[in-house]
C-alpha cells in the first residue's frame, strides 16, 4: 500500500515519493502553501512569502526530475529563516530599519541547501531546487 504524502510527511517521505513519481513537485508546494495560509495567519511564521517563484521552481524541478537528474533535495519545499540571507529576498534579522534585498547568497546555510537543491546560483524560500536555474 502506497503511504500517503501530505505536510507532515518527512522530507526522506517526500523526497521517495517524488523519486517514485507518485507525487510531482509542484503539487508538494500547493499541500504546503495550503497549509501555510490554513495555519500561519496570527503565528506569522512565513512573514516571506515567495508563492509564485516556489510554483515556477516546482514546474522546472518537474522536468529536471522528468529527465532523470537527480540532486539530494531536488523538488522538495522548503524555507529557511528570514534571518538567513537569501538572493533576492528582505533580510532584516530582527531590524527592520536594515531590510535590503540581497542580490546573492552570503550565508553559509542558504548556500548549502542552495546546492543541495540541484540550483548553481541563488536559493529562494519555499522553492524546490532546480538544476541550472539562473
Amino acid at each position: 500500500m502506497a503511504q500517503s504524502i501530505g505536510p507532515y510527511s518527512t522530507a526522506t517521505e517526500m523526497l521517495g515519493a517524488l523519486r517514485a513519481r507518485t507525487i510531482s513537485s509542484l503539487e508538494l508546494v500547493e499541500l504546503h502553501l495550503q497549509r501555510i495560509e490554513q495555519r500561519d495567519g496570527a503565528l506569522n511564521a512565513i512573514p516571506v512569502r515567495t508563492a509564485d517563484r516556489a510554483r515556477d521552481a516546482a514546474r522546472a524541478a518537474d522536468t529536471a526530475l522528468a529527465r532523470g537528474q537527480r540532486a539530494a533535495l531536488l523538488g522538495l519545499p522548503m524555507t529557511l529563516k528570514e534571518s538567513t540571507q537569501t538572493a533576492g529576498l528582505p533580510q532584516s534579522a530582527g531590524m527592520p530599519h536594515s531590510v535590503l534585498p540581497l542580490p546573492v547568497p552570503r550565508e553559509r546555510a542558504g548556500v548549502r541547501v542552495h546546492s543541495a537543491s540541484g540550483k548553481r546560483t541563488h536559493p529562494h524560500p519555499t522553492s524546490p531546487g532546480v538544476p541550472g536555474e539562473e
